[in-house]
């Protein structure tokens, strides 16, 4: 069989096919350097924003710590708070009773004097 072409017929070229298959070819390639690009870049940018999960949670787990430090915090201050407000009330009530013995005082020595007065006059 050879590959001369029937009489009428004009000869087979291969020429369009190649052509179509090369160009098919060069835009395949074309789409996956350019898929490739966008992987490349996507993989880029799910680093960076894994690094800045990371970040994020490095900062609340210090968060927490120092949340957990002033909660300890703010807990001996309320004790101490505490203390000092029981001492004010045990001072509070030594002062009604010191108060209560003055006016007393107070009372036994108008008395004394009305008394001690009342012998002058007598003594007149």
């Amino acid at each position: 069989m050879s590959r001369t072409p029937a009489p009428g017929t004009r000869p087979r070229s291969y020429s369009g096919v190649l052509l179509a298959v090369i160009l098919f070819l060069v835009v395949l390639l074309t789409f996956q350097v350019g898929n490739q690009n966008r992987t490349r870049e996507h993989m880029d940018l799910l680093e960076r924003e894994n690094a800045v999960v990371r970040e994020l949670r490095h900062q609340a787990e210090e968060l927490g710590k120092e949340r957990d430090y002033l909660k300890q915090q703010m807990a001996g201050v309320r004790k101490e708070l505490d203390r000092w407000k029981r001492r004010c009330r045990e001072k509070d009530e030594q002062v009604r009773k010191l108060q209560v013995d003055l006016t007393r005082g107070a009372t036994e020595v108008r008395e004394a004097r009305a008394a001690l007065d009342m012998v002058r006059k007598a003594s007149k």
